[in-house]
């Protein structure tokens, strides 16, 4: 079942800085309220160039998308938007993050507490989540339902507890140093009580590297979590996510998430997971079980569904093609230009 615990202690912030060694150098950044109502708004309005002692009214005409070409009126959400970006909360959060920006070398990797807008990456330009600007970020956080679902249901996945046992959550912008990281070298980690019970590839495609080096992957694994991780996070059950392109240096940690079935399972199932059916590894001799550790990655030739192909293009735009909403494509358009723009 899991418990809030748990997933507060997934929390970014809250585990990064007894790891900080182990991972990706980073910057956390406290959000304030007006952004995550801002996130959380109707409408996909960008703050492009809003200055603070710019006129409302004068900034906004020309830098959001034009939802209203005619000039006949602006609409609620429009004048929302407006209010957000005149917020001085708002301006000085647009400040820390574009310092932090510059602090990690131009390129970062954004998420909130928990979630990274990966599903919103068709969005962004070359489809990556590599944000330059203020406004990389905007775009890809109000077009994610990973990140809506941080801010509207995070504990979604404990069950059996009344609203005043919900605990409040302190949100915060997590930049990440931008890494070029090889897919073929990522690796999500399953531990049961304390114990590192199964590994399985991310990336969904056949790889060499990993069909060739099974045991020496499990090996480093295993010795970076009882050396650097178990003796440290404070849960019994977790999954961790490390990158290893090399096998002759320690795995590079990437991230925790809770031991709950919200987290992808990837190549395992839950029921797996979870003792309620037996891992097949255990019962052969297939050579992808290691000391207790069952190993999985994608067969030679093979590969996966891809875990994202539902949020790769919304439905929304799907109505382009039958000529349902063009006014979206506009839309699309203008804020993927202007992004290019602001670079």
């Amino acid at each position: 079942m899991g418990t809030n615990q748990e997933i507060l202690n997934c929390s970014f912030n809250l585990w990064y800085p007894n790891f900080r060694t182990l991972t990706i150098p980073s910057i956390v950044i406290k959000v304030p309220k007006v952004f995550t109502d801002y996130l959380l708004e109707d409408g996909l309005f960008l703050p492009d160039n809003f200055k603070e002692n710019q006129n409302v009214e004068e900034s906004w005409s020309t830098t959001t998308v034009d939802a209203n070409p005619n000039n006949d009126g602006i609409s609620n959400e429009e004048r929302k938007s407006q209010a957000m970006f005149a917020n001085k909360d708002f301006i000085q959060f647009r400040s820390d993050v574009l310092t932090a920006i510059s602090k990690l070398g131009g390129k970062v990797f954004p998420k909130l507490n928990w979630s990274s807008p990966k599903d919103a990456s068709w969005i962004a330009v070359n489809n990556s989540l590599c944000c330059e600007t203020f406004n990389d970020i905007c775009l890809l956080f109000k077009s994610s339902d990973f990140i809506t679902h941080d801010l509207t249901e995070p504990f979604i996945s404990v069950t059996d507890q009344n609203l005043s046992s919900i605990p409040e959550v302190k949100y915060v912008l997590v930049l990440r140093r931008w890494l070029n990281i090889s897919p073929s070298g990522e690796f999500r980690c399953f531990v049961k009580d304390k114990k590192l019970i199964a590994i399985s590839q991310r990336s969904q495609h056949f790889h060499d590297f990993i069909d060739s080096s099974k045991s020496t992957i499990v090996q480093n694994i295993c010795h970076f979590f009882e050396n650097r991780i178990v003796q440290v996070f404070p849960e019994s059950s977790y999954t961790f996510d490390v990158s290893m392109p090399r096998l002759d240096k320690d795995p590079t940690l990437l991230d925790f998430n809770p031991y709950q079935r919200v987290t992808d399972g990837l190549l395992f199932s839950w029921d797996e997971l979870n003792g309620e059916t037996e891992f097949p590894e255990r019962l052969s001799e297939d050579g992808s079980h290691f000391n207790g550790i069952v190993f999985r990655s994608v067969p030679k030739e093979g590969v996966v569904s891809h875990e994202l192909r539902n949020y790769a293009f919304p439905l929304d735009f799907q109505h382009l093609a039958s000529g349902e909403d063009p006014e979206k494509l506009i839309d699309l358009l203008k804020l993927k230009q202007r992004s290019e723009l602001m670079k």
